[in-house]
């Protein structure tokens, strides 16, 4: 019965054409989280993990994105290869990966499911080669399940999240079930201040480098939306030039005047929207060019840096309603200031 229903949900959206991540032909990360919402609705039993493959960053870094890019392209077509038909696998973004086992809700089913990707099967602990580098790959993973952990989308995430940060702070390369008696007490704070830092030096290294503006620029939004999850971000300079991530659904602003822009904005510092309903009111003109590029939730803040004011900094998403976090406006703030620098100084 259940799985019927699963068939249901792939069926009505495995043809749409962002229902798989571009790279790695999992499930992208907007269609597995649904999948989790819709199996939540439907009362279906159910274990989520969510997977970062370790220090992925340091392959990025010493052999550049090409080769981390087939690395998880790699990876991805092991997991696939080693699920079964109740178990789906997706992709968060960046390294962050979520598989999902239905109508698993014991704990030593979920516990033997990871004894066999890490012993028996080696997803993970394992050697992959490309272009005669060869790296080992572990993998560190959190669980939680429903409705036994937790009957509520946003709380089983969290949930998720502490088993994984426990993981983390074992030393990594391990998978850690969730307990409510021995992780409550996890504070999952100190996790998205620990990526948000990572985020911040990782663009403060970016242009520190003798890189120009805009490769810089380019590369620090990339960077932002792979590791945070939303769906686009881009920089709207003074005299209308757009910088966007290459994923972004923002690739036009020619569409829109600097009289619509400013007067969505112009007010105030910054414009903090989870669904763009707003606009209806306020410029008929964005609300249709927002809603054409499937922008559902904006974040968008002036860049000013001492008396000059330099154009629009923008997170976007296409998920329904999604609220802006602290940690969203600190790294969406950082770039504007990193900005406003270059620019008042004449900065390449």
């Amino acid at each position: 019965m259940y799985l019927e229903k699963v068939d249901q949900f792939l069926s009505k959206n495995y043809k749409k054409p962002d229902f798989y991540d571009a790279l790695t032909g999992l499930i992208s990360r907007r269609y597995i989280l649904d999948y989790i919402k819709y199996l939540i609705d439907n009362n279906i039993p159910f274990y989520v993990s969510m997977l970062d493959i370790d220090n992925f960053k340091l392959v990025n870094d010493n052999y550049g994105h090409s080769i981390g890019d087939e690395l998880l392209k790699q990876f991805s077509n092991n997991i696939l290869a080693n699920i079964d038909n109740e178990t789906i696998a997706g992709r968060l973004g960046g390294d962050e990966f979520i598989i999902i086992n239905v109508e698993m809700t014991e704990r030593s089913k979920i516990k033997e499911f990871f004894n066999n990707f890490y012993q028996q099967k080696h997803v993970v602990r394992k050697e992959y080669v490309i272009n005669d580098n060869s790296f080992y790959i572990t993998c560190t993973a959190g669980s939680a399940s429903f409705p036994k952990d937790s009957t509520d989308f946003f709380n089983l995430l969290n949930l998720v999240d502490k088993a994984l940060y426990k993981g983390k702070s074992k030393g990594r390369n391990c998978y850690v079930i969730y307990d409510e008696e021995l992780h409550k007490n996890i504070n999952i704070n100190t996790l998205n201040v620990k990526k948000v830092y990572d985020i911040m030096n990782d663009i403060t290294d970016a242009f520190v480098r003798g890189r120009n503006f805009e490769i810089a620029l380019k590369f620090s939004l990339d960077k932002v939306v792979e590791v945070m999850g939303f769906t686009g971000a881009f920089y709207l300079d003074e005299n209308l030039s757009l910088i966007a991530t290459k994923h972004s659904n923002i690739v036009n602003i020619t569409e829109l005047s600097w009289g619509d822009i400013k007067q969505i904005v112009e007010d105030q510092n910054m414009l903090n929207l989870h669904h763009i309903d707003y606009m209806k009111d306020v410029n008929i003109n964005v609300y249709n060019y927002l809603m054409r590029y499937r922008v559902i939730s904006l974040l968008v803040k002036k860049v000013r840096f001492a008396t000059g004011n330099f154009g629009y900094i923008a997170f976007t998403d296409s998920a329904k309603s999604r609220v802006w976090q602290d940690k969203d406006i600190t790294i969406l703030t950082y770039i504007e200031k990193l900005i406003g620098i270059f620019k008042t100084y004449n900065l390449k």
